[in-house]
């Protein structure tokens, strides 16, 4: 049986989804994989030159490149304000359905994830009476949202997808008229946990799944291990300056690859400035998660004043 797994990739993200793929590939030795990368670039040639490696790390996978023509989301919305993270890649993976050349089950990993550990119990679960299995978020946001407040807000950083649930139930067409609507902060975020919530179609997974933010720091704080990490945030951990749970761990993998040299990026005195910024950036909006619309109405106005 083949497990399929899927990428969205593009600007300095090659490098740390190569990462991702080598702990994939490192932890599950027993598993056969297909993976799937989506772009709207061509190929990179030092990740695809490098395959060569992860084969003697594992026997048993294919890499797929996929490319996506971009000038189809041409005139969908884009960002308008500093949370807002509208970019193709959103639309690629709401529309995943459309691009996959397969049926079943696909578990869709951020490119900056490592796998840490063995999937599977996830990727042996039961998925026929859902659409996708996802981990809690590190802030449970269903304030202000159609949704129950009995539900759990996921992160959708990685998410385990039903594809024929997810194309039967035209689940990417409704995320995206939703974005279109609404201009959520975290758009297909936001979208795919309304979409989703309403139709009580989401099974919600241990955090180990997506080790992200607080939830990471718990880990750490407790010597547990999560099986996916999930370095969200603008502080990556191939950041010199970057201070974050599990940045060794990202750091270790790194450094067993061909890709080794690509940590440290950003060691200058500007980087460490702007990473200081990041952190102060990241407080406030913390502190202000639970008011949504003093945070959008202060995020647009401290965006207006860093462009001046």
């Amino acid at each position: 049986m083949t497990d399929y797994i899927a990428y969205i990739v593009g600007g300095d993200s090659w490098t740390p989804c190569y990462v991702s793929i080598y702990s994939l590939l490192s932890n599950n030795p027993n598993r056969r994989f297909k993976i799937f990368i989506l772009s709207e670039e061509n190929k990179s040639v030092k990740f695809f030159n490098n395959i060569d490696f992860l084969n003697d790390v594992h026997g048993d996978f294919e890499v797929e490149y996929i490319w996506i023509d971009e000038t189809q989301y041409d005139d969908f919305p884009r960002a308008d304000n500093g949370q807002n993270h509208l970019t193709n890649g959103v639309y690629f993976k709401l529309s995943i359905d459309d691009f996959l050349p397969i049926d079943g089950n696909v578990l869709y990993l951020d490119a900056d994830t490592i796998v840490d550990g063995p999937l599977d119990d996830l990727l042996d679960r039961d998925m026929s009476d859902c659409i996708i299995a996802a981990s809690p978020d590190r802030l449970n946001r269903i304030l202000g949202l159609d949704i129950p407040n009995t539900k759990r807000y996921f992160n959708a950083g990685v998410c385990y997808i039903n594809l024929n649930n997810w194309s039967d139930m035209n689940i990417g067409e409704k995320a995206i008229k939703y974005i279109f609507e609404k201009n959520p902060d975290l758009n297909d975020q936001t979208a795919m946990n309304v979409t989703l919530h309403q139709l009580d179609m989401v099974d919600i997974i241990s955090p180990e799944y997506n080790a992200h933010g607080h939830w990471a720091k718990e880990f750490q704080k407790y010597d547990e291990n999560p099986i996916i990490i999930h370095y969200t945030g603008r502080n990556k951990p191939w950041h010199y300056w970057t201070k974050r749970p599990y940045k060794k761990t990202w750091v270790s993998y790194c450094s067993e690859t061909p890709l080794d040299n690509y940590y440290p990026q950003d060691k200058d005195l500007k980087s460490y400035l702007q990473s200081k910024q990041h952190l102060i950036e990241r407080t406030v909006s913390n502190l202000l998660e639970p008011y949504p619309v003093a945070k959008r109405s202060i995020s647009n106005a401290y965006d207006a004043l860093v462009k001046q």
